[in-house]
């Protein structure tokens, strides 16, 4: 079904192995299981669902995102990393992705939130604003 959904010379194949993945995921109720069982399955569909051009198979992908449910983002990634085989433990190490100023290296996803989160703790600090963030 997975390679299906992959098929870009037949559209109907695309729209067979869609509705087929909706109905195998309702029939059997294992909503969050096919994304741990196929770890590349989320990003599959996410890029099917970009590049898709026929309607009736975006809607369909839609459906069946719904059916198979939300997934948290960091099962998400422990899931992809685990398959990976990123030392088997799913935990993704940034320890030595940091610059001299202990931040995050601008590469990494975190360096934008702590980068955030440092200039305001600056600003809460900084007494000459204290009259714009005091109640």
């Amino acid at each position: 079904v997975i390679e299906a959904l992959q098929d870009k010379s037949s559209s109907m194949k695309r729209m067979v192995a869609t509705r087929t993945l909706g109905l195998m995921v309702q029939n059997t109720g294992s909503v969050i299981e096919p994304y741990q069982r196929y770890p590349k399955l989320l990003s599959i569909m996410l890029a099917r669902l970009q590049a898709e051009q026929v309607t009736e198979i975006r809607v369909e992908h839609i459906k069946v995102m719904g059916i198979l449910g939300a997934i948290d983002p960091h099962t998400v990634k422990v899931i992809e990393s685990q398959a990976e085989g990123e030392a088997g433990t799913g935990i993704v190490h940034r320890a030595s992705k940091r610059g001299e100023d202990g931040l995050p290296v601008s590469s990494s996803e975190e360096y934008y939130p702590a980068f955030a989160i440092g200039k305001l703790i600056k600003i809460l600090l900084d007494q000459s604003l204290s009259s714009y963030h005091q109640m």
